[in-house]
């Protein structure tokens, strides 16, 4: 390690960014455990020499006094000024269009809660308007009126953090303004021209699906991206082709060196070049962290020759880690950085292994000929450094986003290179139609099809066993298998490599072996104004009643379920239509293993209801209607019948919710869909059996359900409500909370208390703490 101080200096600078911010989230264990790995990476790095010991705890410090920056947006966020204000700032960025809204971040200078007294504010804010409600031009100044929202901290177990996701980014909260007045418009960048017109070129000659994944792929603009290519993309592991990063800044290398080299002889011109065009493209693309990362490592390269000096090249990795934090130390905990950086240590490694440093040339003796080189260039080597990348990048992308897809290791060796043709083919096309006014209608054509067939190969890979759905461990068993391949490719002799991987594989196959949890599991998720509940068994099965919206699937109720290792759904169970309860049904089929679905009708009149019932059965999942009297079968010692409706019962979409009972052992749970008075007057009927010691209060506690009568027939112990914050209905009433509080009953509100947990041992309840 004498040999890479860059990377060291980054190291112990990220390490006491890391302790910095742990000092403020007060965990005693993680703090001591983390301040224990620094002093034995201290020691190991240096010998006796105090001097370096100086250096390495000034690093320390540094990156603790960096970590304050993220602590003081963390301390605004917590103490936002509270009711309607008045902002002044200026708009920093857009951070994407729909065809609907516009978000975009907005940095205040000043605020006033009663425009007299001026106080200033530290952080940004994301704006959330109406399109065309103002000129969104970065670098406008405008005067807001509206109230601040906090985000929230983690609502479900193994869910986001969005307060400190966005704290990471700066961010302390959103607003959605009442009134804008643009103080003074500013005029367009000239990136923002830029990327304006290169956006037009793309549209003119390329179909309107393919123009948008173009856009995405050379200029970073996502928001053009149809929602099922980004969903085929990312559940085949190939996201990273969609956006620009890193190795789109390796394309745009290569294809700026073919078309200057020819032009320009003089060495110190041509990198001179290269610099500027490079960084105008980084600019142009947003400057977002992997691009940064690329273009800080290539540019020291390439001054590197200027000074006649060839650098260690993990010492550019460690020296463009270590700009970045010294500017921005909230990157440390984003997965842009991380996944950027193990990426590319992943690359770095593999071509270490490409020199022979850690492998002995008689490992390969054996390797004659041209065939042997050509298989050992093009086959070995690209798939070496394909399966370095997905392993590194793989515990980042548990932990961040709750798996990662094993299928991509096969898929990249074709897709990477296919992305670099339709890259240059690209920009080529639009030098004729931008620069020299040409239309290139073969160049569009062969782009066409180049991104036809990418997208043709993501969504083969999405559905292949190895993809992003079936689910591949949790994050202990991605670290181990990193780890084991770290020691395969470091240790020099075969014996101790063959321990190494043997140790990765007994851990693997000891894994299924360890106790599970033996109670039941109830969990009524917090997805703001909407239904969603998960129920896990002792023996492994897992089921979902309602879902939420889609937006509420695919941010809170997906990620919470994969980043736990579930990522399978033996009964997907659809109360009723609304959206609120099953928007995101498909959501939910696409990125999890899902067994069967059960829903209250097999022909709904609702689009909704349509497009889920044929989503199931294109994924050849079975559907089943039930109706009162109707049992879901799931184990041995669980059952679940359904109370509502009756067969063909006529109503709108709430009466006709399922109303189910789940028994385990003596503890019985009620769940209720939207069920409203009528319906629960005629339950009732079922006298004593509607007992239960949890119940799901019909219709997130709207005044139009839990009669009284309905509530004194149920006598819940416990009462959940499932109801969003701010929502726009009244919910709970206050006549509902009236009536539980003269009962006694405990009543949890997602709204104020976040995710609601029960476990149960057939015999006794008990509410648990997840936090």
């Amino acid at each position: 390690m004498k040999s890479l101080p860059a990377l060291k200096i980054a190291l112990f600078l990220a390490i006491g960014i890391i302790i910095g911010n742990l000092l403020v989230l007060e965990d005693t264990l993680i703090f001591l455990c983390s301040t224990a790995v620094g002093i034995l990476v201290t020691i190991a790095f240096f010998k006796s020499r105090w001097c370096d010991f100086l250096v390495y705890l000034s690093l320390f410090l540094v990156g603790v006094l960096l970590s304050g920056s993220i602590n003081l947006i963390r301390y605004s966020a917590e103490n936002l000024p509270q009711g309607e204000i008045l902002l002044c700032g200026e708009l920093v960025e857009v951070t994407y269009q729909t065809g609907e809204r516009t978000v975009s971040v907005f940095e205040p200078d000043w605020f006033s809660s009663d425009a007299i007294a001026f106080q200033e504010l530290n952080g940004k804010l994301r704006l959330i308007t109406d399109n065309g409600e103002f000129p969104a031009v970065p670098g406008s100044r405008l005067l807001l009126s509206g109230e601040i929202k906090p985000y929230p901290p983690k609502r479900n177990p193994g869910g986001r953090d969005l307060k400190l996701e966005f704290a990471y980014r700066g961010i302390m909260g959103w607003m959605k303004p009442h009134s804008i007045v643009p103080v003074q418009i500013a005029d367009p960048s000239a990136a923002n021209k830029v990327s304006c017109a290169l956006t037009g070129a793309i549209a003119r000659m390329l179909p309107p699906r393919q123009a948008g994944h173009l856009s995405g792929m050379l200029l970073g603009q996502k928001s053009a991206l149809p929602t099922d290519i980004r969903d085929d993309f990312r559940r085949s592991g190939l996201y990273h082709l969609l956006a620009v990063s890193g190795l789109h800044i390796g394309f745009l290398l290569a294809v700026l060196t073919l078309f200057i080299n020819p032009f320009v002889r003089n060495l110190h011109i041509r990198r001179f070049l290269l610099l500027a065009l490079m960084w105008g493209f980084v600019i142009v693309t947003g400057s977002n962290t992997p691009t940064l990362r690329a273009a800080l490592m290539i540019s020291l390269f390439l001054l590197s020759h200027e000074i006649k000096r060839l650098p260690n090249r993990w010492n550019l990795l460690g020296a463009a880690a270590l700009i970045i934090l010294l500017f921005a130390p909230h990157q440390l905990f984003t997965p842009g950085f991380q996944l950027s950086f193990t990426a590319m240590a992943g690359v770095l490694l593999a071509i270490d292994v490409r020199e022979n440093l850690f492998f002995r040339r008689t490992d390969f003796s054996h390797w004659n000929g041209n065939f042997w080189r050509f298989i050992e260039n093009y086959a070995f080597i690209p798939l070496l450094i394909s399966v370095c990348t997905v392993t590194f990048t793989a515990p980042v992308l548990i932990a961040h986003f709750g798996g990662y897809a094993p299928v991509s290791i096969l898929l990249n060796l074709i897709a990477i290179p296919l992305t670099g043709v339709v890259f240059f083919l690209g920009w080529l096309a639009i030098i004729f139609d931008f620069i020299a006014g040409i239309p290139a209608t073969a160049i569009s054509g062969a782009i066409e099809l180049g991104l036809k067939s990418l997208q043709w190969l993501a969504q083969l890979g999405s559905t292949l066993p190895g993809s992003f759905a079936f689910g591949h461990g949790g994050l202990l068993s991605a670290i181990v298998l990193s780890a084991a391949l770290l020691g395969f490719i470091l240790y020099r002799t075969w014996k101790l490599r063959i321990i190494v991987v043997g140790g990765a594989l007994a851990f693997f196959l000891l894994l299924p072996v360890v106790p599970t949890d033996a109670h039941l599991r109830v969990e009524f998720l917090d997805i703001s104004q909407g239904d969603a509940a998960f129920v896990h068994f002792p023996e492994k099965a897992n089921v979902l009643i309602d879902c939420g919206s889609a937006d509420a699937a695919k941010f809170e109720v997906i990620p919470s379920l994969k980043k736990r290792g579930f990522h399978r759904i033996d009964a997907l169970i659809i109360s009723h239509f609304d959206s609120d309860h099953a928007g995101g049904a498909c959501e939910i089929m696409n990125f999890l293993k899902v067994k069967r679905l059960i829903v209250n009708q097999l022909d709904p009149e609702d689009k909704l209801g349509r497009m889920i019932i044929q989503t199931a059965r294109s994924k050849d999942i079975p559907v089943r209607q039930i109706s009162l009297g109707d049992t879901i079968c799931i184990l041995a010692g669980a059952k679940c019948l359904a109370l509502w409706p009756p067969r063909n019962y006529q109503g709108d979409d709430n009466d006709r919710s399922l109303v189910l009972k789940l028994s385990h052992g003596d503890v019985d749970f009620l769940f209720t869909g939207d069920i409203g008075w009528k319906q629960e007057r005629i339950l009732t009927t079922s006298g004593s059996y509607l007992n239960c010691e949890v119940l799901k209060i019909p219709h997130h506690g709207s005044r139009y359900s839990s009669d009284v009568d309905f509530l004194n027939m149920v006598k819940p112990e416990h009462a959940v409500i499932s109801c969003g914050k701010y929502n726009p209905y009244g919910h709970p009433a206050a006549e509902v909370m009236s009536n539980l509080q003269e009962m006694k009953t405990f009543v949890h509100r997602t709204d104020m208390h976040n995710a609601a947990v029960y476990k149960s041992n057939g015999r006794d309840l008990w509410s648990v703490d997840w936090r």
